[in-house]
């Protein structure tokens, strides 16, 4: 039968027949029964009436045989029965739930045979019924008086639906808090000053490879793999913030479970918890790949000075072919590059190769002009560096062909040149499968490098196109 299961109900609430008949029995008879029991006089009833009517929390009376004997208007409002209608009907007919009815006579029953009980003045919550025949969750403690006239059982019921759903609320804000801090990039913690820890959040396994419980459970573990070059600096900036009682924010490395070496940022402040202790809260946010991007843009730039500085060297008046060969060799030094080849545009229309590093069986050679259709494409294209996909088509010529049997993918052209007369192109490419969004990373440091090729090549270059205009009207004019 129900009652001699758990006295629990499936949401946690004492059941009824356990709390006012099978809980509460006392010895009837027993001299066992009266140090717990208050004697009262005749009176009682009269004083019980005036302190149950100024009370905060519902009162209500029980006679032995389970009928109300008392009930105060806070009763009157947390059940929706008046006084006048309920006193003198049974309990369990009020405010017992129906499903537990007929469980809480068998223990009222129980009780009336045995007289023993096991909890008197211990608060419990259970559910009672409502006039209208909802439930509600309460807290009863329940007393046990003797006016010599019998046992009255005394109920103090406190009204627990506002707590139920102020901790219903705690708990969707606790969540969503929750849901809210292993959704940030980076690992949340809560420190006490001195770095132990006392909460991490779940990011701290997917970035450093340890769980929340191992990261809490070793109070050195932060230090122990602090990077050797950033332990004492760093240890010193967390020490300083936290002296500071402010905001800071401090970066380092920490060597993950992996051996990987994962860049922080720390951004932290102190905060005082709720008995006045100082802690640190604060965000450890991965920057690996921003500081892997700053070093790769780091390494770049040096490498373009160091072209420059290289091609700044070379003497003016060194012959061309051999400035467009150092200028060649500086360019396939640029990643994935490993061809490329410094292009003169001609007085006549042609365009001359006149430095390259290309494999012996390319399609150019020193001096020989490219074909003219090829030569044109270059000069129309020529208003701006730009890069192109070498992709095999049906009707490529054989220049486009010989291209495509050493591999070339990809290749960026940089035109150089003073004014508006464009004196040559860098024409410069990989065999390697790389996209044009990769190859434009070539761009920055080649334009540096066509800046100083025309500084270095123009002079001569130019002399030449004057050189060739100046033979070419005087051979018109000797034909004339």
């Amino acid at each position: 039968p129900w009652y001699g299961r758990a006295g629990r109900e499936n949401n946690g609430h004492m059941a009824w027949p356990m709390v006012w008949p099978h809980l509460l029995h006392m010895r009837r008879s027993s001299e066992a029964r009266l140090p717990r029991l208050v004697h009262a006089p005749s009176q009682v009833a009269s004083t019980l009436r005036y302190v149950s009517e100024h009370a905060l929390e519902a009162i209500v009376l029980m006679s032995g045989d389970g009928r109300i004997q008392g009930w105060n208007p806070r009763a009157e409002a947390l059940f929706g029965w008046g006084a006048t209608e309920v006193v003198g009907r049974q309990l369990a007919d009020t405010i017992v739930p129906v499903r537990h009815r007929a469980a809480h006579r068998a223990g009222m029953a129980r009780y009336q045979s045995t007289g023993t009980g096991r909890a008197l003045d211990q608060p419990r919550e259970l559910t009672a019924l409502h006039r209208d025949g909802s439930e509600l969750p309460i807290q009863l403690s329940i007393t046990a008086l003797d006016d010599r006239s019998g046992v009255v059982f005394v109920g103090f019921i406190r009204d627990l639906r506002d707590l139920h759903a102020a901790e219903s609320a705690f708990r969707q804000s606790e969540s969503r808090l929750r849901s809210l801090v292993e959704s940030l990039p980076g690992i949340a913690y809560i420190d006490a000053l001195g770095g132990i820890g006392r909460y991490a959040s779940a990011q701290v396994e997917s970035i450093l490879g340890y769980t929340p419980e191992e990261w809490l459970a070793d109070p050195q573990l932060w230090s122990r793999i602090l990077h050797d070059d950033d332990r004492d600096r760093a240890q010193a900036q967390l020490a300083a913030g936290e002296s500071s009682g402010g905001a800071f924010t401090y970066l380092y490395r920490l060597l993950a479970r992996d051996g990987r070496t994962v860049w922080i940022r720390d951004q932290a402040r102190v905060l005082s918890d709720e008995r006045g202790n100082a802690e640190v809260h604060g965000i450890m946010f991965d920057v690996t790949g921003e500081m892997g991007a700053q070093a790769e843009l780091e390494l770049e730039l040096a490498e373009r000075r160091r072209m420059s500085e290289s091609l700044r060297r070379l003497p003016a008046a060194r012959p061309v072919e051999e400035t467009a060969a150092a200028i060649c060799g500086e360019l396939t030094q640029l990643p994935h590059v490993d061809m490329a080849v410094v292009y003169e545009f001609a007085h006549d229309g042609s365009v001359v190769p006149i430095g390259q590093v290309t494999p012996a069986r390319g399609p150019t050679r020193l001096g020989q002009p490219i074909p003219a259709e090829r030569a044109a494409y270059l000069r129309e294209s020529a208003t701006g560096p730009w890069i192109d996909e070498w992709r095999p088509k049906d009707g490529d010529a054989a220049y486009q062909k010989a291209w495509h049997r050493l591999g070339l993918k990809v290749a960026a052209y940089v035109p150089f040149g003073s004014g508006d007369t464009v004196h040559g192109l860098l024409s410069f490419g990989s065999t390697t499968a790389i996209d044009t969004a990769e190859a434009a990373r070539w761009l920055p440091a080649a334009t540096q490098i066509a800046a100083i090729a025309g500084a270095l090549l123009i002079p001569e270059l130019g002399s030449r196109r004057a050189h060739d205009s100046t033979r070419t009207t005087l051979e018109q004019i000797i034909r004339t």
